[in-house]
């Protein structure tokens, strides 16, 4: 048996092309922060880009005075600032971010050229003898790392257009804007300019941290070195065209003025959040059921009865991640039992008979760490299991020796890794993993907002990550939320919504590409919490030929009723379960 130790994260450099893109840059100095030579690094290391021109910016003495320039910050806005870096700062994955180093090229040999600009109608116009150098370069791609804003000859001379990233001042607006209201997430893009046409190209849906204005930025830097790579190769694949197409319109404006009251209010908003957050983890707690009900055969995918059966846990307990699998004239529901007293997860399972009803839970499967998300499946006559591990920072398979009793450790698939609900497809002859929380040990943000993808000829490995890793970069359906489904001829993933709260909804996603040097997919549907009276949030959605199962969550309060044993109960939809969009 075969497997992968270690996950080794893949970048350009990974990818032998036949060809490369010539990219030049445009650096204020050498001298540059940290995010900025991450992008440096991976240019200068590519095998499918090539770096050819470093530019730097030399101004005219006057530049400075005449520049147009975003409205000053605060007094308030400003001390915020400083302290809530020095707060979360250390407290940061990415704390080293914006440190100044400095860029020297270790394998291609770029050109080096000194710009000299001057201002023209609020743009910067370079030198003619320095345009002549940048098109002799032949570029297809000028990536702006500086301030300066180029007119649109310089644009013209580059056969792609000159690539950007958002101000500093506008981005920071951005997040002030979203810190306000922490149920949307942030956008992060890259601004295109070709010739006298502008506009963004979204790479990624980020979650927003309601407390830190230092880790939202960092967090949004740090990621631009990934979104440049995709875009770069989406460009190498596609050509001029594709990119064209995907460019959505610049946004009006900068978001909300960052002066004494907006910050004030702001800031008043957080502390009541905090306050209220607070209270709620004094006096209440949540708990989450599971739910099932029976499909019919012939029915459309998105339809099914109106009622649900409720599974409801000891007070001490709470039930999530339901997975059904069917076997002979019974069906088995097998979840995530989690104890309040210990704090960590077992494997459970409840039998369902269509004559008997649901029976009592049974514990099947039990480590020193956590469990949670049983991915359940059938391959070659055998059932196996793949629940989560990442507290072991594993992806561990086992395999029933007695269904569904007694389980075996069959394999582990990945080593060193905070992997979240790791998902098997096996689909036209090979295996395909889906999974979260790869790339980073940030599982605020990246476990919610990135999704990984490996392929294997044999479910033991080895196995390969996907050269578009992370194959999606959204908040709103990244993290797996259940087996994929077929439905009306196309696979069908579910992925779990984070936007307006943790665990909040279920996105439903047409796989239309799958392949091991491709993958895209359109969000078709819904399965949001409203489908139930008091309900919070709902993030597993698993079905079989006879059931469908979910999970959702309330509020138990100081006044609520306790439970020493499982109860169960029959509601009715208040709306439907699956809304397409």
């Amino acid at each position: 048996m075969t497997i992968v130790d270690t996950y080794v994260e893949p970048s350009l450099r990974a990818q032998p092309v036949p060809h490369r893109l010539r990219v030049g840059v445009i650096l204020e100095s050498p001298a540059v922060p940290r995010w900025v030579h991450q992008i440096l690094d991976l240019l200068d290391q590519s095998t499918i880009a090539e770096l050819v021109l470093i530019a730097t910016v030399k101004k005219d003495e006057d530049a400075s005075i005449v520049l147009p320039v975003a409205p000053r910050a605060s007094l308030l806005f400003k001390l915020w600032r400083q302290l809530d870096e020095k707060v979360f700062k250390a407290r940061s994955m990415r704390p080293d971010v914006f440190d100044v180093v400095s860029f020297a090229p270790v394998r291609s040999r770029p050109e080096l050229l000194e710009v000299q600009i001057t201002l023209v109608d609020n743009r910067f116009e370079c030198d003619p003898k320095d345009l002549e150098a940048v098109m002799r370069a032949h570029l297809d791609v000028l990536v702006n790392l500086s301030t300066v804003v180029p007119k649109v000859r310089l644009q013209e001379s580059v056969r792609c257009g000159v690539w950007s990233f958002e101000e500093i001042d506008d981005l920071l607006l951005k997040i002030v804007s979203r810190m306000s209201h922490p149920s949307l997430p942030i956008e992060n893009c890259i601004n295109v300019a070709v010739s006298n046409r502008e506009g963004r190209l979204p790479c990624a849906y980020l979650p927003v941290d309601g407390l830190s204005l230092f880790r939202n930025y960092s967090n949004l830097c740090s990621k631009r070195s990934a979104m440049l790579a995709q875009c770069l190769d989406d460009l190498r694949r596609h050509d001029t065209q594709y990119i064209q197409d995907l460019l959505q319109t610049p946004a009006a404006n900068r978001g909300a003025a960052r002066g004494n009251v907006e910050t004030a209010r702001l800031l008043s908003r957080m502390l009541v959040r905090m306050v209220k957050q607070l209270i709620r983890a004094i006096l209440f707690h949540e708990q989450w059921f599971i739910a099932l009900r029976k499909r019919a055969p012939d029915e459309d995918w998105t339809t099914g009865g109106n009622s649900l059966t409720i599974v409801r846990a000891p007070s001490n307990h709470f039930y999530a991640d339901p997975f059904v699998i069917d076997r002979g004239e019974k069906s088995y529901v097998f979840f995530e039992d989690y104890s309040c007293a210990q704090r960590k997860g077992v494997i459970s399972f409840v039998e369902i008979d269509a004559a008997k009803g649901c029976g009592a839970p049974q514990i099947v499967l039990e480590e020193p760490y956590h469990l949670s998300y049983p991915c359940i499946f059938e391959w070659h006559g055998e059932t196996y299991l793949l629940p989560e591990t990442k507290d072991n920072k594993t992806i561990q398979l086992y395999r029933a020796i007695d269904f569904p009793w007694d389980w075996e450790l069959a394999g582990v698939l990945l080593r060193g890794v905070a992997a979240v609900d790791t998902t098997i497809l096996n689909h036209k002859g090979k295996f395909w993993m889906f999974t979260s929380g790869i790339g980073s040990s940030d599982s605020w943000f990246d476990g919610k907002s990135e999704l990984f993808l490996f392929f294997s000829n044999s479910l033991f490995g080895p196995w390969a990550p996907h050269p578009r890793n992370p194959i999606v970069s959204d908040i709103r359906r990244c993290r797996p939320a259940g087996h994929l489904f077929l439905a009306d001829g196309h696979l069908i993933r579910p992925g779990q919504d984070y936007s307006a709260a943790d665990s909040w909804a279920v996105t439903l996603n047409r796989v239309d590409v799958l392949t091991e040097t491709e993958y895209h997919e359109t969000s078709v549907g819904t399965v949001k919490p409203g489908w139930m009276k008091a309900n919070l949030g709902t993030h597993t959605f698993n079905r079989s030929k006879r059931y469908e199962v979910l999970d959702g969550r309330t509020l138990v309060g100081p006044l609520s009723r306790r439970n020493s044993n499982l109860v169960m109960e029959t509601v009715n939809l208040t709306r439907p379960l699956i809304e397409l969009i």
